[in-house]
């Protein structure tokens, strides 16, 4: 792939042809509650090593943000 585009676009083709859920509600996260367990279930500390700090508000952002995107 020359572009990120082309690696997602490649992805994304790749996922629906093995038959992976390619959305949160796929994977049976379909309301607020469930977001709530994963959010609350994260472990910070096996994250220590991440470059990026994840936090419970970072992990909600991500959630509320790509459920928009994905759907």
């Amino acid at each position: 792939c020359k572009t990120v585009g082309q690696a997602v676009e490649r992805l994304q083709v790749l996922i629906r042809k093995v038959g992976l859920a390619d959305s949160f509600e796929g994977l049976g996260v379909v309301d607020d509650a469930a977001k709530r367990k994963i959010i609350e279930s994260l472990n910070l500390e096996r994250l220590n090593n991440n470059p990026r700090l994840v936090t419970h508000d970072v992990l909600e952002n991500i959630l509320r943000i790509h459920s928009h995107v994905m759907s």
